[in-house]
């Protein structure tokens, strides 16, 4: 499934919770030598979706997981994807509010999500459910 469509997912479960949703889009820009191509800009370079519900704003980064059991990163994170994307939002986060990192692996046919929420005061933390904060969260979606 292409990351648009984990996008689309995760913009669905936000909507049917009340929030209203911004995603991160693609633009033209020039490429010498091969024109206008699409290139995908993030919110602050990290966020793929803002996400609005009353005061309450929340900040999304969606990716899948591709793990590899080999990789000298797979039993801290999971996979070089989640590290990568880890470090990056460590290195670029740099505002108060957390940023949330939810991650859809493919596990006997169905898409996974897990989530997990970044704040530059306390660090990673797992959570239950990606709408609140608290543990581990492991939902079959189709």
């Amino acid at each position: 499934m292409k990351r648009s469509d984990l996008e689309k997912k995760a913009i669905s479960i936000l909507e049917k919770n009340g929030y209203e949703c911004e995603r991160a889009s693609n633009k033209a820009v020039f490429a010498p030598g091969k024109g206008y191509v699409a290139r995908r800009f993030d919110f602050f370079h990290v966020v793929d979706i803002i996400a609005l519900r009353g005061s309450e704003i929340r900040f999304i980064q969606v990716m899948s997981e591709d793990a590899d059991p080999e990789s000298k990163h797979h039993s801290s994170s999971g996979s070089d994807s989640v590290y990568l994307h880890r470090k990056k939002i460590e290195k670029i986060w740099k505002f108060s509010i957390p940023v949330g990192l939810w991650v859809y692996a493919k596990k006997k046919g169905k898409w996974i999500l897990s989530a997990m929420v970044y704040e530059r005061e306390y660090g990673w933390l797992e959570i239950i459910n990606p709408l609140k904060t608290g543990g581990v969260l492991a939902e079959a979606i189709k």
